[in-house]
């Protein structure tokens, strides 16, 4: 279809519906407008069997709106047969078609969804200004060539400008097969991982080794949400890794328990790897992690350790992290712990075990956690001929066991205790009273 009016507003379900070659203009594009201040709007769109552009824009102050682009589903797979590289023929199926810009003007594209395709605009001349409003790449296709199109990041030519940009949302899943995702540019991207396992990312494109010390370079916004955890890295974060490294970010996948805990702890159920289980990635911003239905404490195992080290500094909020200039910050936020860190390794739940507090209750709870008011001292029976504790004995378990009720009451009354953690908790409680009682009958 060619568009060679002056205005117009069009509403209809546009399919390239037959098969033709690309050769000249008018067989290349599934819609090409000509025309000045021309609007398309309401559309569903879909690319011609073998394409090239689904819009091109050859006209000035060009507007779409409420548009959506979509691979061709609604001809013969037959169809695919005609294209004559028999290599292009599964992937263009998959192909959702491009918005092309090749003319001047004040150009908006606004509530507008590309699924498998993208926005080329780098070779527009000079005078071409484009407004994105709300306009969203999704990407879920295992050809690469694909999944790398996206958008322009910038324009060859001078006098150009962008106001926004499209996100770019890339989609993984078993069925595809998809799991690395390429990026070469500082576009915004969010990658939904969902249970796949060995996702990753490639950044190795941004990066540069100095083949001395390290390697480095500037990664664009992410987003990635997996149903292990949850990360968010800032815009122009600057990453640095060994030389050697090869770009790739491992996504949070489940870890092993396993490994030293921290003194007065063990390790949780809850544990994720996410970077490089071999290196350690730092980054000049604090990276956000949030760990998925994880209360109370946690830690990090360094890379290459074994040892699991506390994070003991609470952020000044879910969304804050001004008060750490280094190292790593936690806050509980809701069913879930959000910690940011200035590097990548493992990460996990602590499981506070039960010691002596010397006496006592646990007093005031603000702003502290459950070990933070329960000393780290295990209670150790003394060892006498008779098998039931000394009457001094069994006070100073007695009394700890006080001090540790309150503990947990008043860390659960603040919000620091899950209801999960404290029923664990008083149930182990419960289960000392019961060895202690059955020594007496």
């Amino acid at each position: 279809m060619i568009l060679k009016v002056s205005t117009v507003v069009v509403s209809f379900l546009g399919v390239g519906p037959t098969y033709s070659a690309n050769g000249s203009l008018a067989t290349q594009n599934l819609i090409s407008v000509f025309g000045d201040n021309v609007t398309i709007t309401g559309l569903t769109l879909m690319p011609k069997v073998e394409p090239n552009k689904t819009i091109e824009v050859i006209g000035e102050d060009f507007t779409l709106e409420d548009v959506v682009f979509a691979p061709n589903t609604k001809v013969p797979e037959s169809l695919y047969d005609s294209i004559a590289d028999v290599n292009d023929r599964e992937d263009l199926k998959q192909w959702g078609g491009s918005l092309y810009f090749s003319y001047e003007g004040n150009h908006v594209i606004k509530n507008v969804t590309i699924n498998n395709g993208g926005v080329s605009f780098r070779y527009s001349p000079s005078g071409t200004d484009i407004t994105f409003d709300n306009v969203e790449i999704v990407n879920e296709t295992n050809v690469d060539w694909i999944n790398g199109y996206r958008f322009s990041s910038a324009f060859n030519n001078s006098g150009n400008s962008t106001t926004g940009l499209p996100q770019v949302t890339y989609r993984i899943n078993d069925t595809l097969d998809n799991p690395k995702v390429v990026v070469t540019d500082l576009s915004p991207i969010t990658v939904n991982a969902g249970s796949v396992a060995g996702a990753s990312i490639d950044y190795s494109s941004l990066l540069t080794d100095d083949n001395s010390t390290k390697t480095t370079g500037t990664l664009p916004a992410t987003t990635i949400n997996s149903d292990v955890a949850n990360v968010t890295i800032l815009a122009d974060t600057i990453v640095t890794g060994p030389t050697g490294w090869d770009g790739v970010i491992d996504l949070p996948s489940a870890g092993l328990s396993g490994g030293t805990a921290p003194s007065g702890f063990t390790v949780g159920g809850t544990v994720i790897e996410v970077g490089s289980p071999s290196i350690t990635l730092n980054f000049n911003k604090a990276v956000k992690i949030t760990l998925l239905g994880v209360t109370g404490d946690v830690g990090y195992k360094p890379a290459g350790s074994d040892t699991w080290q506390t994070i003991d500094t609470q952020c000044t909020s879910a969304t804050d992290s001004s008060n750490i200039s280094s190292g790593e910050c936690y806050f509980t936020s809701g069913n879930d712990t959000v910690i940011w860190t200035y590097h990548f390794t493992s990460f996990g739940g602590l499981n506070p075990v039960l010691t002596s507090s010397g006496g006592g209750s646990g007093g005031s709870s603000s702003g502290t956690r459950i070990r933070d008011r329960v000393e780290p001292t295990p209670l150790v029976l003394g060892v006498t001929d008779s098998l039931l504790p000394t009457d001094e004995e069994l006070t100073g378990v007695l009394t700890s066991i006080s001090g540790i009720l309150a503990g947990i009451q008043s860390g659960y009354e603040a919000g620091d205790i899950s209801d999960e953690d404290a029923t664990k908790l008083v149930a182990q409680l419960s289960e000392i009273l019961t060895i202690l009682l059955g020594l007496y009958q």
